[in-house]
């Protein structure tokens, strides 16, 4: 309760200031422009707060005048907050979580997200680099560096966004060349000898034509031991370069390449091995030696992962008149391989290799945009062709191994559009509409195999019968939104969106012939209202949200046991109905010059109205319900904040500092509510930085922190009890060091 408390006390401070606000000067000036291929920005601001300018609506304008929960962030707030890759996003958002499972990406926007570790399931959280989608799973987890921004957009996205999701979208924009020669470097030394370094530098090469490269490396050693093997585990090898070549000679044309390469040759992160049988050993009679130390570890199977993506997108943007033309044509190609030793001990009880696993998705958008008398119009057309093949084993005894080769291929398509219209100038009435074909093709075998990981790995004989699975859907996606300027820095709106995700097979790796069947799409229905508002002469910035999701038919994973035989089932099914109603708030505040204050607030409740078959119970072969269970990953509360403080040291140098602190309340991490399957308690996490700079930021020094307390928390569990074990997947412990950087 204590956070309705303090979103009531801020409620009441923005309506003391909006009273005083009716005749006050507008703070802010309307940045919006039609949409082309730039990227968005922060304006500067002469006192106060900076401007934030996304392409939420895309269209670059002001973040105080979207209609849409959205969260933004540079690369410099990045880099201040010590987040450097994809899945670290998720900290700086309300409602939003974001972790690695089984070796994949999985992403949690409001409790909307799919718990599910096959690299052939979609999620209905889209992710956007450079405008495109990236659907392949082993393409979404990538180092982020020399950004614009990236954006998180919260609820139902379909009827601007070529990819329909439920759930939301997480837009991952590159910093462009412009026609000035310039650059960036940066060189971090840290604890577990880590070495990170990064750079981006603009060449121009004619007249209107210029070029960027950029490129990430990353190598640490692990903050786990291994004591079965003596090695440190959890290492970090990351490699990724990106070129970018643009052609923009005036304003109306603009033409963009982008290709880049990431890999990741790291480490699998273990989970310490939790026995469950009496005396806390697992079925080999195996007993961790250091039980309350979870970075103690001891496995037999130990090899690093294989995961690259290669892409190319190219942006074609041309405006002529109040019309402006787009095309986004992108290519993403992503193969990965990775081990894990899933019992997490010495035996061998429980082994999966993800993979070798390829993916392939080309997608085409066309964009027409038109922009007068009072309308801001996009209309669109989205193809997208994906393929993937997964040859992944599952390991059951040292001598029993389950091969699956699993094809899918999809096409999608889509015609969309939206109209913002003003009906005053204080008034806009948005509708939008979205009309999607799916189709989907796949097949699923699973065979016994030999000699696995060796040159001789080959199938002998049928585990189940093979079979294939085709489906067309089609659906109807909707917008409509209601916008008010109640005074110049005050901004309230109210939303209705139906959102929906395709179905498809449960095509996993699976025990029993009946759990691949056909899943039907899941729909969302979102009803939002919030408010927007920069008060006190741009010193305070303060957002919020309130939102009600009626959640039908969502896919979900559950894992239940067969009374014969004990193999574990992992199902992809439909649960009949959820609820999910939360409350966000987002707050900046500039005290005084050089200081910052940053906040934001996130309360969900998340749970299924009906979900009658959501299990097996393993004892008499009972249906078990999940009816009025929470959702998994849907934290009740979560919290990010931060302090920056700049202040001058002399005319030609300045301090920095920034502390930040994140909290989750309890969350489960199954459908079935089982504290045994969850966080076991909320947590909270501080990162801090210090440093000195030339007051013009040209070159900086700092030294830093993360998970200053040294917290140990549990961001995943899996319940393996089929060999009497439990997998808690810790996070990282302390890591610190130092950063040099320089601009030119």
């Amino acid at each position: 309760m204590r956070y309705l408390k303090t979103f009531a006390v801020s409620a009441s401070l923005a309506a003391i200031a909006m009273s005083t606000s009716a005749t006050a000067q507008e703070a802010v000036a309307d940045q919006d422009s039609s949409q082309g291929v730039g990227a968005p920005t922060e304006a500067t601001s002469a006192t106060g707060l900076q401007d934030i300018v996304v392409t939420a609506q895309r269209r670059s304008e002001n973040l105080q005048r979207v209609p849409v929960a959205v969260t933004a962030a540079s690369q410099a707030q990045l880099t201040t907050a010590g987040i450097t890759n994809s899945l670290s996003v998720g900290r700086l958002v309300p409602s939003t979580k974001i972790k690695e499972f089984g070796g994949r990406p999985n992403v949690f926007i409001r409790g909307v997200g799919l718990n599910d570790f096959s690299f052939n399931s979609v999620s209905p959280i889209a992710m956007y680099r450079d405008d495109a989608v990236i659907t392949n799973a082993g393409s979404q987890n990538f180092p982020l560096f020399d950004l614009a921004q990236v954006q998180v957009l919260r609820g139902p996205q379909g009827t601007l966004f070529g990819k329909n999701t439920t759930g939301g979208a997480i837009l991952f924009t590159s910093k462009l060349p412009d026609d000035e020669f310039e650059g960036n470097g940066s060189l971090d030394y840290g604890r577990y000898n880590l070495v990170r370094i990064q750079g981006g530098v603009t060449v121009p090469l004619a007249d209107g034509l210029t070029s960027r490269i950029s490129t990430f490396v990353e190598k640490r050693d692990g903050d786990n031991r291994n004591i079965f093997t003596g090695d440190r585990v959890g290492q970090l090898d990351r490699t990724s370069v990106r070129g970018i070549i643009r052609y923009h000679p005036d304003t109306s044309l603009d033409a963009v390449l982008t290709a880049g390469y990431n890999r990741d040759k790291g480490d699998y992160r273990m989970a310490k091995n939790v026995g469950l049988l009496p005396g806390g050993v697992d079925a080999s009679g195996f007993a961790d030696p250091q039980p309350n130390n979870p970075h103690i570890l001891s496995y037999n199977y130990q090899e690093p992962k294989n995961v690259e993506d290669k892409y190319a997108i190219f942006n074609l943007g041309y405006k002529f008149g109040p019309f402006g033309v787009k095309s986004i044509t992108a290519y993403d190609h992503s193969d990965a391989k990775i081990p894990c030793d899933c019992d997490g001990g010495p035996a061998t009880l429980a082994y999966h290799r993800i993979g070798p696993v390829t993916a392939k998705e080309f997608s085409q958008e066309l964009q027409l945009t038109y922009t007068g008398g009072g309308h801001e119009a996009l209309l669109g057309l989205y193809y997208d062709n994906s393929k993937s093949r997964d040859f992944s084993v599952i390991g059951l005894s040292p001598s029993f191994f389950v091969g699956y080769d699993i094809f899918v291929h999809t096409k999608s398509y889509a015609i969309f559009g939206q109209d913002a219209w003003s009906i005053t100038d204080r008034l806009t009435l948005t509708g939008g509409l979205r009309y999607t074909w799916d189709k989907y093709d796949g097949t699923h075998r699973a065979d016994i195999v030999t000699g696995v990981d060796t040159p001789t790995e080959q199938p002998v004989g049928p585990f189940l019968p093979p079979v294939a699975g085709n489906a067309k859907f089609s659906y109807l996606s909707w917008r409509s939104t209601l916008n008010y300027r109640l005074f110049p820095e005050v901004n309230i709106y109210a939303s209705a969106n139906r959102g929906q995700k395709a179905g498809l097979f449960g095509f996993n790796k699976v025990f029993d012939p009946n759990a691949r069947n056909l899943v039907s799409p899941e729909k969302l229905t979102s009803f939002e209202a919030g408010i927007k508002t920069t008060l006190f002469d741009r010193h305070l910035r303060l957002n919020g949200s309130v939102f009600h999701y009626k959640y039908d038919n969502l896919q979900v994973v559950s894992v239940s046991t067969q009374v014969a035989g004990g193999l574990p089932i992992t199902q992809l099914q439909n649960a009949a109905k959820a609820n999910i109603s939360g409350v966000e708030l987002e707050a900046s505040a500039s005290l005084f010059d050089h200081l910052t204050l940053s906040s934001n607030f996130g309360f969900l409740s998340a749970k299924y109205k009906s979900f009658p078959n959501g299990a097996i119970d393993p004892s008499d072969g009972s249906i078990v319900s999940y009816s009025n269970n929470r959702l998994p990953n849907a934290p009740k509360f979560t919290n990010s904040s931060s302090i920056d403080y700049d202040p001058p040291i002399s005319n030609e140098l300045k301090a920095q500092l920034h502390v930040d602190y994140a909290y989750t309340s309890l969350q489960y991490y199954n459908s079935a509510e089982d504290k045994a399957i969850s966080s076991r308690k909320g947590y909270g996490l501080v990162n801090a930085r210090v440093g000195i700079a030339e007051a013009d930021d040209r070159w900086s020094a700092s030294v830093w922190v993360q998970n200053l307390t040294n917290k140990k928390y549990v961001y995943e569990v899996t319940d393996s009890s089929f060999a009497g074990i439990r997998n808690d997947f810790y996070g990282e412990l302390r890591t610190y060091g130092l950063t040099l950087a320089y601009k030119f």
